[in-house]
């Protein structure tokens, strides 16, 4: 269900739909802007954030819920386990950074160190944080367009919750997820496990075996923990292990065969000596993929230690932080390490204003140094009007895998980049919402391959500015209507970005039908498309995506539910020759205890 739009100022902060089911009081949502977390009210940079029941209408696949964040779009060459990766606000996956429960899960042993959403299902996610613009002075290298934060506990109210999950549809889609938590005031814990399996459809469009199904089987375990040991310290705990087995269509559609293994943890002690905060925690994590023509391991070790002093209304964050990642492909092992130094100031100028300077200074085993900042700030221009600026500077590393593996290049140096955006956004007095950002950035020494797939290095800037509009309009008690429109000019040097759509428009409708039903209307569509064929860059067609969903709770404890994906049967691409699938339905059952 879509948010009950009284919370107003809450959602100013935020350019992408929040949902609830009840009204949201201010200071519940906080988010990972900075080192520690903030109200998302207190923040000048721009966070778009989805909550538990935005999820829910995602069951077998996350990405379904992204696309209606302004400025966020996505590319896949088939069905669910196929490559997903997204765009924002022009910058593509390479400078993503994702974090799941504070864990860095980008696989230093994919191509780009990037995350691939194609596997990952919306079940048992309490919060997803997209967190735009430059931001290696807080995350490090790979946060040039941005920060994805996935949070497993969906709410600080003391209590405990569950969910059971049970779903089947097209293709022969089951779906199984459980989830559990408990927040007491000594801690939370929260459990999420899910199950997806699907016969699939052909990714490849046409020619030789396109009319080959495509499987996917996954599971996935994920485990949130935070306990207090004594009045002044506390013991942290995060967990993800996921296993699956994915079907995909490249050279040899038949045989293309990939089994994925991520096991990755992280471990905390948060503490207190006298007015300042520390943490020191320590993370690991192991991603493997075996294709049937070899396997990829990526390995990861993270160190660090962070400190919080108050000095009046001024907030100071600080600490070190170590990093080595190791890549291994058919028996030879790379290695690089980076460590940094940072820190974080936030002050409130003035009963209106707040600020926020952050810089990094990381210090590469391969890349010598860099220093990256950024700085941020909000203005309440009146009781219903803000203002947010930000600009900062970032930095991508090159991964190993760009390095050393297949089309690699050894000689890789790192891009640079700069980012700027200003903001206004504005409520009214029925909780309704308008919000208008401009944004630019640039990347420098560009990372590119050729027709080929080998990597090169030149001059070439990536430079991408553009809007976001977005809003949402309380029609009456029982209908919200919200939308989004995006316009990027993305280029590559003179040259048009692939894989970038000028024009993103979406519109979403929200009815409470009776006090038992609900129903939901979500359209995106997609103008001025490009994408890289032999290396070239080709037009698209535009496209329209037309999603429907609706929920009737049959008790207090269990609602019923119906969804149909591609309600239209649009045939379209995101990569030429992939396919996206057609109308596709799914129907479940939710049981909360």
């Amino acid at each position: 269900m879509k948010l009950n739009l009284t919370l107003s100022a809450a959602l100013l902060a935020t350019t992408a739909p929040v949902y609830a089911q009840d009204i949201i009081e201010l200071d519940e949502i906080t988010v990972t802007a900075g080192y520690t977390d903030t109200n998302i009210n207190d923040t000048g940079a721009s966070v778009s954030v989805l909550q538990s029941d935005d999820l829910n209408a995602a069951t077998t696949s996350i990405v379904q819920t992204f696309e209606t964040v302004p400025g966020v779009s996505l590319t896949t060459s088939g069905g669910l386990g196929t490559q997903t990766y997204m765009t924002v606000r022009g910058l593509n996956q390479n400078y993503i950074a994702v974090r799941v429960d504070g864990m860095d899960v980008t696989d230093p042993s994919l191509p780009t160190a990037a995350f691939d959403f194609g596997g990952l299902n919306g079940m048992g996610f309490g919060q997803v944080e997209f967190l735009k613009g430059s931001q290696s002075a807080i995350f490090g290298s790979e946060a040039v367009a941005g920060v994805i934060n996935l949070k497993t506990l969906s709410s600080n109210e003391i209590g405990e919750r569950g969910t059971l999950t049970v779903e089947t549809g097209s293709y022969g889609t089951i779906a199984a997820g459980l989830t559990f938590e408990k927040v007491s005031e000594t801690g939370s814990a929260a459990i999420a496990l899910s199950h997806v399996e699907t016969d699939g459809f052909s990714a490849k469009k046409t020619g030789v075996d396109s009319n080959e199904a495509d499987p996917y089987n996954g599971d996935q375990l994920r485990v949130s923990l935070e306990h207090a040991l004594t009045d002044t310290a506390e013991f942290t705990f995060a967990a993800m292990v996921a296993s699956e087995d994915v079907y995909y269509d490249f050279g040899s559609p038949a045989t293309d065969t990939n089994t994925r293994d991520t096991t990755t943890y992280r471990t905390g002690l948060r503490f207190d000596t006298g007015a300042t905060q520390h943490e020191i925690s320590f993370g690991k994590g192991n991603f493997e993929r075996e294709y049937s023509f070899g396997v990829y391991d990526g390995d990861r070790t993270d160190l660090e230690y962070q400190g919080l002093t108050f000095f009046g209304a001024t907030s100071v964050s600080y600490g070190i932080a170590s990093s080595q990642e190791s890549f291994t492909s058919f028996g030879m092992t790379n290695t690089d390490f980076e460590n940094s130094a940072f820190a974080e100031a936030t002050t409130s100028l003035s009963n209106a204003a707040t600020v926020s300077a952050a810089v990094r200074h990381t210090k590469s085993g391969d890349f010598g140094s860099n220093t990256s900042y950024r700085v941020a700030g909000i203005y309440e221009m009146s009781e219903n009007t803000r203002l947010r600026a930000m600009a900062g500077t970032g930095y991508r590393a090159p991964s190993l895998s760009e390095r050393f593996g297949f089309g690699g290049d050894p000689t890789l140096t790192p891009e640079t980049s700069q980012t700027q955006e200003l903001g206004i956004e504005h409520s009214y007095a029925n909780g309704s919402v308008v919000r208008a950002t401009l944004f630019n950035s640039q990347v420098k020494n560009l990372i590119q391959s050729d027709a080929n797939f080998n990597l090169f290095q030149d001059n070439t800037t990536r430079k991408a500015k553009g809007i976001e509009l977005s809003g949402q309009w309380i029609v009456t008690d029982r209908i919200t209507v919200g939308g989004s429109y995006t316009y990027t000019d993305a280029k590559n040097g003179a040259d048009t970005a692939a894989r970038v759509p000028g024009h993103d428009i979406s519109v979403n409708v929200d009815a409470q039908l009776t006090a038992k039903a609900n129903a939901s209307l979500s359209v995106n569509h997609i103008m001025d498309y490009t994408d890289l064929v032999a290396g070239s860059v080709v037009d698209m067609p535009d496209y329209t995506v037309v999603n429907l969903s609706a929920s009737y709770d049959v008790t207090d404890t269990l609602q019923g539910y119906v969804r149909v994906q591609n309600l239209m049967d649009e045939d379209y691409e995101t990569i030429t020759g992939y396919n996206t699938g057609g109308r596709q339905m799914f129907a479940g059952v939710r049981a909360s205890f």
